[in-house]
């Protein structure tokens, strides 16, 4: 005769719980790579221009001041979004790791 589980219910939320947490942390490394990416590019985009200005000779050095400034500042705003996505990646990690515990602490409980 198999025992009915008071809890079952609160364990499938729970469950779902863990599985939405696993899916917010995916998504959020996702972000994070997608912002990682986004640096990389301003910068090879700020180096290229750097280069590009250097080789003539600064013959446009208030085009060349202009530019760069508008990079560095692409830059910045790249790498705040990016500790942001490095940030919401950590959440979405507890979120996880605290979802999983209430599911585990269920199970065991079911299993007595």
């Amino acid at each position: 005769m198999a025992l009915s589980f008071r809890l079952e219910r609160v364990l499938t939320i729970r469950r779902q719980a863990l599985e939405t947490a696993r899916l917010a942390v995916i998504a959020a490394q996702a972000e994070l790579i997608k912002a990682q990416k986004h640096v990389e590019t301003v910068k090879m985009e700020l180096k290229e221009k750097h280069d590009e200005l250097i080789e003539s000779n600064y013959a446009m050095a208030e085009n060349y001041l202009r530019v760069i400034k508008s990079l560095d500042d692409k830059l910045a705003q790249a790498q705040r979004e990016l500790l942001q996505r490095e940030q919401d990646l950590e959440n979405k990690k507890y979120e996880l790791i605290e979802a999983q515990k209430k599911l585990e602490a269920l199970e065991k409980l079911r299993e007595k």
